[in-house]
């Protein structure tokens, strides 16, 4: 069977204002086709200082990006049944290393930066039997919004798939077959906001039991979660603050937390029990290593009276 391919190329706009030294992300695009899995690794890395430590275009292997280093993928096989991806050198650049990321591409792409406007392209290529004749979903991270205003999708040409927000959407379809021509597909980022080294986020909030019956009892988890890039978000002190006696933390209520890494979550359990009909109120005040701490998650739920004792 001949082989066909397809070539992604991937043009985003990734900028951060420098409102913090360090400016590191990365974040990842997943590819599927049946039971194959495959993921690329795009972001920005270096405080705008030069060196080493800021990427550029092409590769980039020097031990200082330690978690971003790019290093040059294994040649594809001859015949590639399924898929396989990479990126590849921008149209118009010089392939080799290190201008470029060479004859085989990379599984990471990481730029330099520079500063609040500026503007990165990236090129994906995936080629393969399988993906030719039956197409793949393309996913991303739910977060883009931390990244800037606005971010879409869209086939360059053709309608393998619509133009779509991928805000609020985290993934796409692309249709096969595609008879063995190039599909390009243009992703767009508008706005920029630049990463927090720490950062704090509480889920949900407003922690909102709703209406619940007085002798019955509603459970709700809060998720504190450290959506920062680099270092761990400590929680210093932790308050509450009930107008009744009508909700309860389970088991012995923490008054810290921490540490919580990058990426990573803690969780309160608390319950909301009436004992009369009517609205409750209450807040939880987290102290915290993260910009803007103080900071306050309210908590409300309303008893029904069914009447009787």
């Amino acid at each position: 069977m001949k082989t066909r391919y397809v070539s992604l190329f991937l043009l985003l706009f990734l900028a951060a204002p420098a409102m913090f030294a360090q400016v590191s992300f990365q974040k990842t695009l997943t590819i599927t086709r049946g039971t194959t899995v495959l993921t690329l690794s795009l972001g920005v890395n270096g405080d705008g200082s030069g060196g080493n430590v800021d990427n550029s275009v092409g590769l980039d292997t020097d031990a200082l990006l330690a978690t971003f280093q790019e290093a040059p993928a294994p040649p594809a096989p001859p015949s590639i049944p399924i898929i396989d991806a990479t990126f590849r050198t921008l149209p118009g650049r010089v392939t080799s290393i290190p201008d470029g990321l060479g004859s085989t591409g990379t599984y990471k792409d990481y730029r330099n930066y520079f500063s609040s406007a500026q503007v990165d392209s990236f090129m994906v290529r995936l080629q393969g039997d399988d993906f030719d004749l039956n197409g793949a979903v393309l996913s991303w991270p739910t977060d883009l919004s931390s990244y800037g205003t606005s971010w879409s999708i869209k086939p360059r040409s053709g309608t393998h798939f619509a133009t779509t927000d991928m805000i609020a959407n985290s993934s796409v379809t692309i249709s096969g077959p595609n008879s063995g021509a190039p599909l390009d597909v243009i992703i767009i980022k508008s706005g920029a906001f630049q990463p927090s080294p720490v950062n704090f986020s509480a889920t949900p909030n407003p922690l909102a039991f709703g209406t619940v019956a007085t002798g019955s009892t509603s459970p709700l988890t809060l998720t504190i979660t450290n959506t920062g890039q680099s270092q761990n978000l400590s929680i210093t002190g932790i308050t509450y603050s009930f107008t009744g006696t009508d909700f309860s933390v389970v088991g012995t209520p923490p008054t810290t937390l921490g540490p919580i890494a990058p990426g990573g979550t803690a969780t309160i359990d608390l319950q909301f029990a009436p004992i009369a009909g009517g609205a409750q109120s209450g807040s939880i005040e987290f102290t915290h290593n993260a910009a803007g701490s103080p900071t306050t998650v309210n908590v409300t739920g309303s008893g029904l009276s069914q009447g009787g004792t």
